[in-house]
């Protein structure tokens, strides 16, 4: 699996796209059963070595934001959700299905917001 956010697909302020991070919230989330959000997150820019500027990045109009890349991870979640890759037992908290798991073995990180 890639382990250089550069890789991943951007948008046109050189922020990854939330449907890039699908598969690495699969991956950090592989092996535990449950984790917050925040926990999530964390492992994911860790993973993927993604470094502060790009963190820092926020859409002009909302300052006062966490900023773009927090943004984007919570649509890769509920995308997720949706498509019932992960559950949320309690809020904020995330756990992989047995369909995730199966989609993460199958795509790996060529899995896209089309295969969901």
């Amino acid at each position: 699996m890639n382990r250089d956010w550069r890789k991943l697909k951007h948008s046109a302020n050189g922020v990854p796209t939330n449907d890039s991070l699908l598969p690495y919230v699969l991956e950090v989330l592989k092996d535990d059963i449950e984790v917050h959000k925040k926990v999530v997150i964390e492992r994911v820019i860790e993973f993927l070595q993604i470094p502060e500027t790009i963190l820092a990045e926020k859409y002009p109009e909302s300052q006062e934001n966490e900023g773009i890349m927090i943004d984007r991870f919570g649509w890769a979640l509920s995308s997720l959700y949706i498509a019932d890759l992960v559950q949320r037992p309690r809020r904020g908290v995330y756990k992989i299905t047995e369909s995730g798991l199966t989609m993460l073995d199958q795509y790996g990180d060529r899995l896209t917001k089309k295969d969901l």
